[in-house]
């Protein structure tokens, strides 16, 4: 039996707020756009994901 990795508890979770903010943004939603980018980045504050591609998706929109 090979052992389990141990993971964060958080790991994941801003890739999954990102993609709920795409979500929110296809539907129109942009406050919920934004909350959802708050979260990601309180999570994760260097997340390039975030910063560089889908904050100026919010910026243009």
């Amino acid at each position: 039996m090979s052992p389990q990795l141990e993971m964060p508890d958080w790991w994941g979770h801003s890739e999954a707020y990102g993609w709920l903010r795409l979500v929110e943004l296809k539907l129109g939603n942009r406050g919920e756009a934004k909350s959802h980018w708050e979260k990601v980045l309180k999570i994760d504050p260097e997340n390039s994901w975030v910063k560089f591609e889908l904050m100026p998706m919010l910026e243009k929109e």
